[in-house]
């Protein structure tokens, strides 16, 4: 910044999260039947729909053509005459209009309206006469006053010429007019009805007994597909009983759950070494406690002993400070590795100098180990490194890297830092000799209270160097690897906001 002032930015932006509303249970089972039977049952209902639209107008059709029969043999038996239309209707034909059942009525006009003929059945319809295109029936239903149906056909048509009985047309004057003569057939509906009634009442019960077969082929079939997650609920179940995380198998038939799987394996291995952290982690403060506390109650036994001695005074008060500032500065390791991992620290934004830090913090780690005027700087590789913020964060962070090796290199420690820049990217490796620590130790450098002393009788550190580093270069993004090889420790650091 250009007028030198500094800024803070929070470690995290992120806000908490709100509180989890209560959501009712839902079965992911039931769910998929209920849209599977919703999307069938309207699959069946749209089906019978166009069946019963495609079958109602044949239906119609094969009823109507008894009423065209009727009309086609009563068509053959009425011929113009020259002096008007001659009805001669057969007995056979006649008594389809006399029967008790299903009774056909009938009324024939000619083209003037005057009435020709007409059913002579008890209590006949009153009969409509409505012209029609010739030789092109109509027909309709239409409601009694007792509510039954009844279809009607109207058609219109030429009468056929008379004829001698030599079968030969009768001559007819000149310019007679042929006009046609229009019958109305009419018969009842209730047949036809019932048959269109039949036919809904088919495809009803046959969509009842396919959604009926389907709702169980689909409870069995879902009861099957479901089959894998309730052996994983099992084992997730069987695990929590156990009180230990332990891992899944996948179920056979379930390879869509294979990525499930390994993400809750993953989790679980996760959980596991979070317990095993936390269980190590509480033994091992108990144990770095354990040493300033009894020596603590050792300088109070003895100074109650010999309350005046004033030269065993002066040493034990001076033990007794030694002792509270290892227990302090366990405190406040750990009170700043919690603050860091929760995100509660403030990063600096001003640019520094990172060769400046570099040579600080080695100065201030060979002062707390006592070798400040033995060991000088190492050289370092570069001559000038800007990064743009977090110099409080990287001066903790190579505190730490260089009390490492002070703890933990062979005598005399010694150290090499090789820093390269290109770019917005910076490459920090800092090599010391080791030889104590093996390929194995890689992987518990970042331990929280890890010690390769497994007596703990250095009271200089508590294991909390590293696990500080690691935490402290997660709040910049920095990258942190530690190597082991051939009895040299490497810790690379690899970060992306140099200038």
């Amino acid at each position: 910044m250009s007028n030198g002032s500094s800024a803070l930015a929070p470690a995290t932006l992120g806000a908490s999260s709100p509180p989890v509303a209560a959501i009712a249970r839902r079965s992911m089972r039931r769910t998929i039947e209920r849209r599977l039977l919703l999307g069938i049952a309207l699959a069946l209902l749209v089906g019978g729909t166009i069946i019963d639209r495609l079958l109602e107008p044949q239906i119609i059709d094969l009823f109507d053509q008894r009423l065209v029969g009727m009309a086609s043999a009563m068509r053959s038996n009425i011929e113009q005459e020259t002096d008007g239309i001659d009805v001669d209707l057969p007995n056979g034909l006649l008594l389809a209009f006399r029967r008790e059942r299903d009774p056909v009525a009938f009324q024939l006009w000619d083209d003037d309206g005057a009435l020709l003929g007409r059913s002579d059945a008890d209590d006949p319809p009153v009969l409509e006469r409505r012209p029609t295109i010739i030789d092109q029936p109509t027909f309709d239903t239409r409601r009694l006053a007792d509510g039954a149906g009844l279809r009607v056909m109207h058609l219109s048509f030429m009468p056929e010429p008379d004829s001698n009985d030599d079968g030969e047309p009768v001559a007819f004057p000149p310019g007679f007019e042929f006009r046609p003569v229009h019958l109305t057939l009419a018969g009842p509906a209730a047949p036809l009805e019932h048959q269109l009634w039949q036919l809904r009442a088919t495809l009803l019960a046959v969509a009842i007994l396919l959604l009926t077969a389907t709702v169980v082929y689909i409870r069995v079939s879902l009861r099957a597909g479901f089959a894998p997650l309730n052996d994983i609920r099992a084992q997730i179940a069987r695990s929590g009983a156990a009180g230990e995380p332990a891992r899944l198998t996948l179920p056979e038939g379930g390879a869509e759950l294979a990525e499930v799987v390994d993400q809750l394996n993953a989790l679980l291995d996760q959980l596991s070494r979070t317990l095993q952290r936390e269980r190590q982690f509480s033994h091992d403060v108990a144990h770095e406690l354990r040493t300033p506390l009894a020596e603590l109650k050792a300088v109070i036994d003895v100074g109650s002993r010999w309350p005046g001695d004033t030269r065993l005074s002066a040493r034990l008060y001076e033990d007794a400070r030694q002792a509270s500032a290892q227990m302090e500065q366990i405190v406040n390791n750990l009170l700043a590795l919690a603050r860091s991992e929760q995100g509660r620290d403030l990063i600096d934004l001003t640019p520094f100098d990172l060769i400046d830090v570099i040579q600080r913090a080695w100065r201030s780690a060979s002062i707390v180990h006592g070798v400040a005027n033995d060991h000088p700087a190492p050289l370092i590789s570069a001559q000038h490194c800007t990064l743009a913020g977090g110099r409080d964060q990287w001066l903790l962070i190579l505190q730490n890297l260089f009390g490492n090796v002070f703890a933990h290199g062979d005598r005399p420690p010694e150290a090499s830092i090789d820093l390269r820049v290109e770019g917005a990217r910076l490459r920090l490796c800092i090599t010391n000799r080791a030889s104590s620590l093996t390929a194995d130790d890689a992987r518990h450098l970042f331990d929280r209270l890890w010690r390769k002393d497994c007596a703990r009788a250095d009271t200089r550190h508590a294991g909390l160097g590293l696990a500080l580093v690691q935490a402290y270069a997660a709040l910049l993004d920095i990258g942190v690897e530690a190597r082991i090889e051939r009895g040299s420790l490497e810790i690379i650091l690899t970060a992306s906001n140099a200038l």
